[in-house]
């Protein structure tokens, strides 16, 4: 007879934590979004929300704005909320990944330089990722929408999101960046 018990949590499945960041500006009245190209598999060189693996030992803020600068060299002081959980079965080819989605808003991006496991870093607008002209890694072009939900829902409607807000900008460009985007053809 096996008078063993499980170890606790040993029915569970096993997974990984990510995070990851949408960092979001306005450029020219538009929404525009910072975008790493990953340099490693899997989605090698496809387009990606600057993020990776939670470290053991950190919070899953500490991991986003470590990722952020590591991979973007942007720092982000202040404005970082938490947007929601993502965990799909299959969202990510190596593993069970739940991810832990960040967005910021933010005027000033003037040092963006790819690093670690991204080859290039870059502004794209926000427009291209949602309509699908700009293909994405893993899930974050939901990731993107639903940021872009949340912006428009909590930034231009409550002051419930104001923390992201680490430069302020004016209730009219964010409305300006909003209609630019709701002119832009669906495909």
């Amino acid at each position: 007879m096996n008078n063993r018990r499980p170890r606790p949590g040993a029915q569970f499945p096993s997974f990984a934590v990510t995070v990851d960041v949408a960092v979001i500006t306005i450029v020219d009245t538009q929404f525009h979004i910072l975008l790493i190209k990953r340099a490693r598999a899997p989605y090698r060189d496809c387009w990606a929300l600057p993020g990776g693996f939670k470290g053991p030992d950190e919070t899953l803020e500490a991991a986003a704005r470590r990722e952020l600068t590591e991979e973007t060299n942007v720092v982000s002081e202040s404005g970082l909320v938490q947007l929601r959980a993502y965990g799909d079965p299959g969202r990510d080819p190596r593993t069970n990944v739940v991810t832990v989605a960040f967005v910021a808003l933010i005027r000033d991006l003037a040092a963006i330089r790819a690093g670690d496991d991204a080859t290039d870093a870059a502004l794209h607008p926000i427009a291209d990722v949602v309509s699908g002209r700009l293909a994405m890694a893993f899930d974050h072009e939901r990731i993107v929408s639903d940021a872009v939900a949340f912006l428009r829902r909590d930034v231009v409607t409550s002051d419930r999101a104001a923390p992201l807000v680490s430069s302020p900008f004016a209730r009219t460009e964010l409305l300006a960046a909003f209609a630019s985007l709701d002119r832009e053809p669906t495909t």
